[in-house]
């Protein structure tokens, strides 16, 4: 069982000698906290420096050496302007295409793994670059699935000239160095898209061991509009 807080102010503060980073925490409703958790000391620090605990808009203010020694996971969320591009293609690992990251069946096997091309148009205004974030999700297995955890995933971007499903990853060229790296046990993985080149790519997902069928998804967050869609 875990909660989630909320951090939305850092602050240094100097005095004399020292120097303390000072964190602005919003809490969730206290109803839904387990007594048995480690927010529960965090109400504790809470009610000692004078903040009430019922207070339904519950932000406190903690050191950053107390915060760590309270919370065990810190995660950070990308936010994007109002004016980004967002969409958002469905995808599935299945049968075939549920192929792994190629440690069994080498490249043959890592391309049989679902493709989709991605098409980033040139830009709408002079000078105007494509960045922002790719986002892999795997499918949320804590109610379809149970009795399993989700899997270690993947993807890499390359470079492509017509469009089509890769054939060959050794080709010239097709290397963009965009990837979320290592296989990740997470139901997200993401990568940065710094300033794009207008182009073709491909994208291929990937579970790290084959046979692990499950539904995903990809999102775009990107400056303008682009087009991602299924191979």
């Amino acid at each position: 069982l875990f909660h989630v807080f909320l951090l939305t102010f850092i602050s240094l503060l100097s005095l004399l000698l020292a120097s303390f980073f000072f964190l602005m925490i919003r809490r969730p409703p206290r109803s839904t906290l387990s007594s048995s958790s480690a927010a529960s000391d965090v109400y504790k620090r809470q009610e000692l420096t004078g903040y009430d605990p019922t207070d339904r808009d519950g932000e406190f203010v903690m050191t950053y050496e107390d915060a760590v020694s309270v919370f065990d996971m810190a995660e950070i969320s990308m936010l994007f302007p109002p004016s980004f591009f967002r969409s958002k293609v469905d995808g599935a690992w299945r049968g075939s295409s549920a192929a792994g990251c190629g440690n069994i069946g080498g490249q043959t096997a890592y391309l049989s793994n679902p493709q989709f091309l991605l098409e980033v148009p040139e830009p709408p205004r002079l000078g105007m670059s494509c960045f922002g974030t790719l986002v892999l999700t795997q499918e949320d297995v804590r109610y379809s699935q149970a009795h399993r955890k989700e899997y270690s995933i993947a993807f890499t971007v390359y470079r492509t000239s017509d469009g089509q499903r890769m054939r060959s990853l050794h080709s010239p060229g097709v290397d963009t160095g965009i990837s979320t790296g290592s296989h990740t046990n997470r139901r997200a993985v993401s990568c940065d898209l710094s300033n794009i080149e207008p182009g073709q790519y491909i994208i291929i997902p990937s579970t790290f061991r084959p046979g692990e069928e499950c539904s995903f998804y990809f999102t775009t967050w990107v400056s303008y509009p682009v087009h991602l869609h299924k191979l």
